[in-house]
């Protein structure tokens, strides 16, 4: 009965260590991504197209950074998607 607290405080440890190499790996990086998604037909489509031009207009002027992070390097991309319905 004793063995299983140890695998469960084995398999904790393991995990716990792959999360944080994980975070390294995440923090490690250079540039951010960031999306959004609008609707673009319907009674809702030009509200989406509002809120698709105030999404773009933050990043430009918060200089595209996010985090302190770039969102506008080779790697990343700021994406505005649409939706039909």
């Amino acid at each position: 009965m004793m063995r299983r607290p140890r695998l469960v405080m084995a398999v904790s440890v393991l995990v716990v260590a792959a999360l944080a190499a994980l975070a390294l790996l995440v923090e490690s990086q250079d540039a951010a991504r960031v999306g959004f998604i609008y609707p673009s037909s319907g009674p809702f489509a030009q509200p989406g197209f509002d809120m698709r031009d105030g999404f773009l207009l933050h990043w430009s002027q918060v200089g595209n950074k996010a985090g302190g992070r770039s969102t506008s390097g080779s790697r990343t991309r700021r994406t505005a998607r649409r939706t039909r319905g």
